[in-house]
């Protein structure tokens, strides 16, 4: 229950701040709920941290992996993201997607700059306001099939998987 507990924290402490650190802009479903769920894996180690790999999260990724799957969570309206019988899927591949995007890209053999995409995000919401604009503009320079065929191959490879969790 403390283990919960303290990842409840970390992710609603999340949420609060990029709200504030976003001039208290709603931001899209996959950057808000996949980042507080990233956080929700840090580990402190005196002065340092870890982020962690969710065990039960990775497990439900390889069946999320098409682009159709991508494609909806780039796109859900906030309250579609929260409905009952999707919502350990949206949870799972919002998570997903960001773990990717911070720990996977970066390990893939293939060159990508995928790990921009956040960064995008973030100067896009900070200029226009607008969440749906923002993943548009994040997203615009990627080869959506080329980044669905990498994401796939990275959930459904455990040594990528494995190097991710070291990455840094």
């Amino acid at each position: 229950q403390r283990k919960m507990m303290i990842e409840t924290t970390f992710h609603e402490a999340f949420h609060q701040y990029i709200y504030f650190a976003t001039g208290e802009k709603s931001n899209s479903s996959w950057f808000n709920e996949g980042n507080a769920q990233f956080f929700e894996e840090i580990d402190f180690k005196g002065k340092k941290f870890e982020i962690g790999i969710s065990e039960q999260q990775a497990k439900i990724m390889p069946r999320l992996t098409s682009l159709s799957e991508i494609n909806r969570m780039l796109n859900i309206p906030h309250n579609n993201f929260y409905l009952k019988n999707k919502r350990t899927d949206n949870y799972a591949l919002a998570w997903g997607l960001v773990f990717f995007l911070h720990k996977g890209a970066p390990v893939m053999k293939k060159k990508n700059n995928y790990n921009e995409i956040q960064m995008k995000y973030y100067d896009a919401i900070l200029k226009t306001g607008n969440a749906k604009k923002a993943t548009e503009t994040a997203w615009e320079d990627v080869n959506m099939e080329e980044f669905a065929e990498d994401f796939n191959t990275f959930w459904n490879s455990k040594s990528l998987i494995k190097k991710a969790t070291r990455y840094d």
